[in-house]
């Protein structure tokens, strides 16, 4: 699921808010008309993610908002190589990162995500 209008500055003031939205539609003539007022509350951060424990040796969780169940996920290394990925499911999944060489990874959530956090495997 995709939302098709993103506000990035939800939540930075504050997580539990009320926004006020409304859409102003041009035609190819120039003509313009605005949709009703709408007010949407808002409980959490739509596109925080969070990875834990980190630093890790083993496991890692990968835990997201409920708007990004079933997205998929992306761990890639500090050359931009993806090493890992899947789905997150049920809101959090575990990642097995035995395999992984130390160092730095990042953990992408979702195709339009601009939010990546980094893990440190030791």
């Amino acid at each position: 699921m995709k939302l098709p209008f993103l506000d990035k500055n939800v939540g930075i003031t504050f997580s539990d808010q009320k926004q006020y939205y409304r859409f102003k539609q041009i035609d190819f003539d120039g003509v313009y008309t605005f949709s009703p007022i709408r007010r949407i509350q808002f409980t959490q951060n739509l596109m925080g993610i969070s990875v834990y424990p980190n630093p890790t040796n083993n496991t890692i969780t990968i835990q997201a908002s409920t708007y990004q169940e079933g997205s998929p996920y992306s761990i890639t290394d500090h050359a931009g190589r993806q090493v890992l990925s899947g789905i997150i499911k049920n809101n959090k999944t575990a990642v097995d990162i035995r395999h992984l060489a130390e160092g730095i990874y990042f953990v992408q959530v979702g195709e339009l995500s601009n939010e990546i956090v980094k893990i440190v495997k030791y």
